[in-house]
Parts: C-alpha cells; structure tokens; sequence
C-alpha cells in the first residue's frame, strides 16, 4: 500500500507553516471535486485555507486573471475530455478567455462539434486541464521554461497531453 495522500499533504502543509511561517494557503479552487480534500489537508496544521475563487463563474474568474496581469499555461488536458488537436492547442500557450473562445470555436468549426464552449470547464474544474502561473505582479520573479516539448502518457486513470517543460529557469524581475 502507498502513501496516504492526504497525510502528505498534511506533512508538507506542516512543513511550510514550520519552516517558512506560512499561516495561509491559497489556492485557486473554485470547486469542491475532491470531497473536502482541501478542507481536510489543512486540519491540524495551523494553516488556513482561502480560496478567493470559490464558486465565482468561468468568465469572472478568466476576467479577474487577465485584469491582475497573471499570465498562466495550460500544462496538462485529458485526452478523453479534450481531444488531441484542441490539446495540442492548448498545452504550453498562455491562456485568457479570448484564446479559449477562439480554439473552441476553432476545435468545433473544423471538427464534429462537441460544443466545447458549452461543454468544457474553461478553468478546467472537472479535470479537463491544469494550468501554471507563470507570472503575476506579486512574484519577484517569474517561470521561464525552454526546450519544451509536448508529451502523451497512458495511466490505469486515462491518457494525458502534458508540457514537458526541457529547462525551466527562476527569472528575476528586476
């Protein structure tokens, strides 16, 4: 048997309340797909959890992101949710609602039409896709990656399109 997830979670949780006196943990949920996980990682920890998305619409919160200047790519889709060539247009590019619009659109328009618009989660709730900021005003420095490629794997949980990310460097700002 492996690791309890949720007591690694707990651990690393502890670790940065300990070690870099963390007394918050943000996250950008918006919703509950993990059965309280979140609101259980963070029993006994001293760390709270806040969510400022929380259970805001797909557009406020893809307007919200764009309006902060954090720039965030796709680095992950479910191949079963979000077929290759849309995948492929997704993974590594930086994303705003405009885009997503536009690719959907674009996805549907020259394929059998699935209505992504409609059908998808635009911020990937119900494992669609993952995204990583790259860059936002509040960080001192911001995530670079070069030689990246794109990559599929096959799990007992589904095949995946996923950013293999080559070199990733730390970039100050200043």
């Amino acid at each position: 048997m492996g690791p309890n997830f949720e007591e690694s979670y707990r651990h690393g949780i502890r670790q940065l309340a300990t070690t870099h006196n963390v007394t918050k943990l943000v996250t950008g949920d918006i919703e509950d797909i993990g059965e309280g996980f979140m609101d259980r990682a963070v029993q006994e920890t001293g760390v709270d959890l806040v969510r400022p998305l929380w259970k805001l619409p797909r557009t406020q919160v893809l307007r919200l992101l764009q309006s902060l200047n954090i720039i965030y790519v796709v680095t992950l889709t479910r191949l079963d949710k979000l077929s290759r060539p849309i995948s492929e247009r997704l993974i590594g590019h930086i994303v705003n609602e405009e885009y997503l619009l536009e690719q959907f659109k674009w996805y549907d328009e020259n394929h059998e039409s699935m209505d992504l618009v409609q059908t998808v989660d635009w911020a990937g709730e119900y494992g669609e896709m993952h995204s990583m900021v790259r860059d936002c005003p509040l960080f001192y420095c911001q995530v670079v990656h070069s030689k990246a490629s794109i990559c599929v794997t096959e799990s007992q949980f589904g095949s995946y399109m996923y950013l293999s990310p080559g070199e990733l460097q730390i970039v100050s700002k200043q």
